[in-house]
């Protein structure tokens, strides 16, 4: 008659479980050995056409910008080399309108009962050096610029004396010799004011030139 199953057979099937267990666990676990990889076929040619036509397109963008970069440097050695030459031709005749101005300044401020219109403006001129020379100051350039200004503030100031002089002169109404008619002049401008506003753009204009000539 047989035997119902015995605490060693229950032990023995327990052990076997647990190895089994074990077993199945390592091969989820573990990791596996790499496979092979199948040989990749390189296209070599055309690796080395890309990298020629990186190069090329490289070389197409970097050769032309050096060159332009030189010659813009070429230029720009040029521009201030004429610059600096032009700066010294300058600088005595923009030298020469300060002191213009300043002589003007002068005898304004005497009054007109020392000296006229014509007196006090005699030096308010641009000399003809210079106009000869307008043509060619785009090579300062900002420097070129502040001497255009001080030459028209040179004229405003010009303009100003004779106005406030025949405003005084004709207490403010101008008679036509001819029909006798009587016309109100027109109040003219600060004189002191346009005096300090000439002074400074000449004065600043020539501290443009001394730049140019200092580097």
């Amino acid at each position: 008659m047989k035997q119902g199953r015995t605490d060693r057979d229950w032990a023995m099937v327990a052990v076997m479980a647990c190895v089994a267990g074990a077993v199945v666990t390592w091969a989820v676990l573990s990791k596996h050995p790499p496979q092979p990889r199948p040989p990749i076929d390189v296209d070599w040619p055309a690796w080395v056409q890309a990298v020629g036509s990186l190069l090329a397109i490289s070389a197409a963008v970097w050769v032309p910008n050096r060159i332009a970069s030189k010659e813009h440097s070429r230029l720009e050695g040029i521009r201030r080399y004429k610059a600096r030459g032009l700066a010294f031709v300058l600088k005595p005749l923009v030298t020469e309108m300060i002191s213009g101005a300043s002589t003007a300044a002068y005898r304004w401020n005497r009054g007109y009962t020392e000296f006229d219109d014509d007196a006090m403006t005699d030096g308010l001129v641009v000399p003809t050096a210079l106009n000869d020379l307008l043509l060619d100051m785009h090579v300062l350039g900002e420097a070129g610029k502040s001497i255009q200004e001080a030459i028209v503030a040179i004229q405003k100031l010009r303009i100003a004396i004779f106005s406030d002089y025949s405003y005084l002169r004709y207490a403010g109404v101008y008679v036509d010799h001819d029909t006798g008619e009587e016309f109100e002049m027109d109040e003219p401008d600060d004189v002191s004011k346009v005096i300090n506003e000439t002074q400074t753009k000449l004065r600043f204009a020539l501290a443009e030139l001394n730049s140019i000539l200092d580097s």
